[in-house]
């Protein structure tokens, strides 16, 4: 099964598609190099994902709930992942370069944070690298982070992430499952970058 044929199946899986993309641009990188036997593996655990992620929002009517729900799973995904990989994580606090990637999120991840936002009155900073970085370049939400966010790790040397020219190359980290359970649920929700939400509201 070539690329395109594997995307297609995939496509044929996912009715009234929203058009964001069957997976996340690792994703697909990934599966352009993978195996036969790797592809139908990926596609079995996307398949299940779309599948309890459905049942979810048939059983869960709070978005808030399960936008925690979604993230306590990619959280374990992750922790999985990184404990597969060969390459130490080194990512450090204040290390924020990537925060300036304008992340997209789903929906329920949208209102879980809107509500954190809320209850512990974060002072929203359009100015900033990141909308919710403080001062000290310290992520505001941590806890509550996007997916999106949480599944960006750095593998190389921390000094390289404080380039701005875009001359070195960060080697990354690219979390499988994460990627998968992600691209899942970006099928079945409505989709936003974080800088074009008004969390204000």
């Amino acid at each position: 099964m070539d690329i395109n044929s594997f995307m297609e199946e995939i496509d044929q899986l996912i009715p009234g598609h929203n058009g964001m993309g069957y997976f996340s641009d690792h994703l697909r990188a990934i599966v352009k190099i993978a195996d036969e036997k790797a592809r139908s593996g990926m596609r079995n655990i996307f398949i299940g994902d779309l599948k309890v992620y459905r049942e979810l929002m048939s059983r869960v009517n709070s978005p808030v709930q399960r936008g925690n729900i979604f993230q306590g799973l990619m959280r374990a995904r992750i922790s999985f992942d990184i404990k597969k990989t060969p390459f130490p994580i080194t990512c450090q606090p204040g290390c924020m370069d990537c925060c300036g990637l304008n992340v997209a999120i789903n929906s329920d991840e949208r209102e879980m944070i809107r509500k954190y936002v809320k209850d512990h009155q974060i002072k929203i900073d359009r100015s900033a690298l990141c909308v919710f970085l403080d001062g000290n370049n310290l992520c505001q939400i941590y806890s509550v982070r996007p997916a999106s966010c949480s599944k960006y790790f750095s593998t190389d040397d921390p000094a390289k992430c404080s380039t701005k020219d875009g001359t070195k190359i960060i080697r990354k980290f690219v979390p499988i499952l994460a990627e998968i359970l992600w691209s899942a649920v970006a099928n079945l929700l409505v989709m936003e970058t974080v800088k074009d939400i008004e969390w204000e509201k």
